[in-house]
């Protein structure tokens, strides 16, 4: 596990355009019912934003894309639960 998120780390460092998709995926796994328990995407999604302040990138567009994330996983989770 903790090579998946040196990984997910570097790869988010080495390549910023593709900082905000991987902030929404993260946040859409992490909000998830259960599959927060099988990756571990919070200690990720802390290291990024500590990693958002040292580089630069600018931070309203990935908060925006790690809130969408989170807001699809809840309503995804809500329409299931609805469903069923």
């Amino acid at each position: 596990m903790s090579e998946f998120i040196s990984q997910a780390i570097a790869f988010t460092q080495a390549h910023p355009g593709w900082a905000a998709p991987v902030l929404l995926g993260l946040a859409f796994r992490e909000s998830f019912a259960f599959i927060s328990l099988f990756l571990p995407t919070a200690s990720i999604l802390v290291a990024v934003g500590a990693l958002l302040g040292a580089s630069g990138m600018a931070f309203w567009p990935l908060w925006l894309a790690a809130t969408a994330g989170a807001v699809a996983a809840h309503a995804l989770a809500y329409a299931i639960a609805f469903h069923f």
